[in-house]
């Protein structure tokens, strides 16, 4: 084996990534290096943090001086909006929060950065967002980040797709009030015509995971993006460049939230 050739001082700042399982995830070197590129001296540590240990992993966060915070994925992002004292307008909106900073005072701030790493990595790529018709699958934390900034962002239609439709409603009922002149909804039982498909589920990471939709939602759009990191080409990324569809895969969200979250923890 390989060992990580570091040089970490005693005055490092430690940021952990809670995820369960936590081996695929890619942020921990990825954050670290944007920490070192911007002379910032702080860490990003994976942490297998099982759902029902989530409470006590962050409150143990508040008595150790040198952690700045936790970037939180799956299974996390929803569940860890409870256990912060303050939250921004951004996570009210969505339910969602996948990252929490310790404040001086021990206190746990919860931000989420979700939806717009996913939309820079999407103007990034030149695809302008307003008015779009976009059909998102999936309804989890990612999901409803995801959601909240498109709409902010000036799409025109909503159309959720899910496995249980009852998380669907939920989510279009959250969002529903705020952006009251967008249509929001569940995706009807045939294809409707949208130009956007955005994969926000979790399908796709095994190299024997089928697509999460049918391939004639796919019809008619003109971006096909993942908010998720595979080892190898997903059977959504396949059919998508078959069909000639321009297409992103979860790297472009990823990289949209680097500098984000670098400067949300060098606070």
């Amino acid at each position: 084996m390989t060992g990580i050739p570091l040089s970490i001082p005693g005055s490092a700042r430690l940021i952990g990534v809670m995820a369960d399982p936590v081996a695929q995830v890619r942020t921990p070197q990825l954050l670290s290096e944007a920490f070192a590129e911007a002379s910032v001296e702080a860490l990003c540590l994976p942490m297998h943090v099982p759902a029902e240990n989530l409470g006590a992993a962050l409150d143990a966060a508040r008595s150790i001086r040198n952690i700045s915070g936790f970037v939180l994925t799956i299974p996390h992002k929803e569940q860890g909006v409870a256990f912060c004292d303050a939250v921004s307008e951004r996570v009210t909106l969505s339910g969602s929060v996948n990252a929490v900073r310790v404040q001086p005072d021990g206190s746990l701030l919860g931000e989420t950065f979700d939806g717009r790493g996913f939309v820079g990595g999407l103007k990034q790529a030149g695809y302008a967002i307003a008015d779009k018709r976009v059909l998102l699958v999936g309804a989890g934390g990612a999901a409803a980040s995801i959601a909240a900034e498109l709409l902010t962002e000036g799409i025109s239609e909503l159309h959720l797709l899910n496995r249980t439709p009852e998380r669907a409603e939920r989510l279009a009922a959250r969002l529903t009030p705020a952006f009251p002149d967008r249509r929001i909804g569940l995706a009807g039982a045939e294809a409707a015509p949208v130009d956007l498909v955005v994969n926000a589920t979790s399908v796709g990471l095994r190299a024997d995971d089928p697509m999460p939709l049918t391939a004639d939602r796919l019809t008619g759009a003109d971006m096909v993006a993942e908010a998720l990191v595979p080892p190898q080409q997903t059977a959504l990324g396949r059919a998508t460049q078959e069909a000639g569809i321009a297409y992103l895969d979860g790297r472009a969200m990823l990289q949209g939230q680097l500098g984000l979250l670098r400067d949300f923890f060098s606070v």
